[in-house]
């Protein structure tokens, strides 16, 4: 009730600061010192819908308050420390990025990835390093998440992630995340290190995020490294060097692809049926239809996918 009171006696008169009807000062001595958390909320609900000069009124009007949001960073309740990163980042992210990039380390994870994603909307490659460092703040979070945000950043960061990809010294978790992120960013000069990661890693989840990157940017060059892990011993490298192996190998290729359909794990044969496919051999698909073979089902729903 409170809250709903106060924001019916700011609203006609933000909506004429919003015109240009009045000025800030008059919107300003309506807000009294215990009711600022209200009244930055209320400019929140603003900014998030207006764009142009009107988001920008906004903006400077928030100025004013952004000294005590700060200070709720000091708050020992992450919940508050968490919605003062999200407010800071909303209002004026490039004038407290230091303030953000500190909250990087908070131990809350909820803190610190709420400060990730207030950098990565900077787009700022100059803030890629942070954000990759502190990755091990956030490691409960979910790969694609965190991926995307970091490709939201751009190519110019690729530079920064190819290292952390390369780096042994960096954790495994981190360094998945930065070939996801390449994947996403279509990183060619990434393929260097996704082949000695694939050459010299045994991390399944390491090999596997490699293994994607270079079925996006890889060549030819990568096709023996590939080659080595169709017999690796989990079943996802091996279903994912099966996608590479036809996405960078030539038609001398086909016949290990083919020999994949025979393995043993559903996900290798999906893999296989669609490595078939993207290597032009129909052929072979029918083959194993008209065949009754085991794996028939597999090869049918592939062909299925094929227009007539």
């Amino acid at each position: 009730k409170k809250r709903a009171s106060l924001e019916a006696c700011w609203e006609p008169i933000m909506l004429e600061v919003l015109a240009g009807a009045a000025p800030d000062s008059e919107l300003h001595t309506l807000v009294k010192p215990d009711e600022e958390r209200y009244f930055v909320d209320f400019l929140m609900h603003y900014s998030t819908r207006l764009k142009g000069d009107e988001r920008a009124a906004v903006l400077e009007l928030s100025h004013h308050y952004l000294p005590w949001v700060a200070l709720q960073l000091k708050r020992r309740s992450p919940e508050r420390r968490a919605r003062a990163v999200q407010t800071l980042g909303e209002l004026d992210a490039q004038g407290y990025t230091d303030e953000l990039m500190a909250a990087l380390t908070d131990p809350s994870p909820l803190v610190a990835i709420t400060a990730a994603r207030a950098l990565a909307r900077q787009r700022n490659p100059d803030l890629a390093r942070g954000l990759v460092d502190s990755f091990g703040a956030v490691e409960l979070w979910h790969k694609r998440f965190l991926s995307s945000m970091l490709a939201n950043m751009g190519p110019k960061s690729g530079p920064i992630l190819r290292d952390a990809l390369a780096d042994p010294n960096q954790p495994t978790h981190t360094r998945v995340l930065a070939a996801e992120t390449l994947v996403q960013l279509n990183d060619l000069a990434a393929v260097d290190s996704a082949t000695a990661v694939i050459q010299t890693e045994h991390d399944t989840d390491l090999l596997v995020a490699a293994l994607r990157l270079i079925q996006r940017v890889g060549g030819e060059e990568q096709r023996e490294p590939v080659k080595r892990l169709l017999s690796a011993t989990d079943p996802a490298v091996r279903a994912n060097a099966v996608r590479a192996l036809a996405c960078v190998g030539t038609q001398s290729d086909v016949d290990l692809v083919r020999k994949a359909v025979e393995d043993e794990s559903n996900w290798v044969v999906m893999h296989a049926v669609w490595g078939l496919k993207a290597l032009g051999r129909l052929d072979m698909l029918r083959d194993i239809v008209s065949c009754n073979h085991r794996r028939a089902a597999a090869a049918r729903e592939m062909l299925a996918e094929v227009p007539a």
